[in-house]
C-alpha cells in the first residue's frame, strides 16, 4: 500500500458468501426437481414464433435455390459461353488485351457469384 496516489480514488471490494439458513440450501435440489405449470399463453406465443421462424427459414431457402437454379441454367452457361468466345476472338486477333480481359473477368465474375450463394444455402 506504499504506491498510493492520495490524488486518485482508491477503492477495495471484498465479499463473502454463507447461508443463513442451513436447512433452507438442502432443499435447493428437491426445488429443481418440481414440475411447474408452464403458462398456456406463454407456450401458444413460443409456438408461433418457432413456426413464423421456420417459415421464414423455408421462404429464405425456397429463395436461394431459385437463384442457383438461375444460375445453373442460365448464367454459368451463357459465362461458359463468354470465356469461349473471348479466348476465340482473341486468338484470331480480333479483339485486343483489354477487351479479352473485361470479358474474362465478367464471365470469372459470375462464377464467383455462383459459389457465394452456394455458400449462403
Amino acid at each position: 500500500m506504499k504506491n498510493i496516489n492520495n490524488n486518485r480514488f482508491n477503492s477495495v471490494q471484498v465479499g463473502v458468501g454463507f447461508h443463513c439458513l442451513p436447512k433452507a440450501s438442502g432443499h435447493w435440489p428437491k426445488l429443481h426437481r418440481l414440475k411447474l405449470p408452464f403458462p398456456e399463453n406463454e407456450y401458444q406465443r413460443k409456438e408461433i414464433e418457432l413456426k413464423n421462424r421456420i417459415a421464414q427459414q423455408v421462404s429464405n431457402y425456397m429463395n436461394q435455390k431459385k437463384i442457383i437454379e438461375n444460375y445453373e441454367q442460365k448464367q454459368l452457361p451463357k459465362s461458359e459461353t463468354i470465356l469461349a468466345a473471348a479466348q476465340k476472338q482473341m486468338d484470331a486477333g480480333e479483339i485486343d488485351y483489354m477487351t479479352w480481359v473485361l470479358l474474362v473477368n465478367q464471365a470469372v465474375k459470375t462464377k464467383a457469384d455462383y459459389i457465394d450463394h452456394l455458400e449462403k444455402t
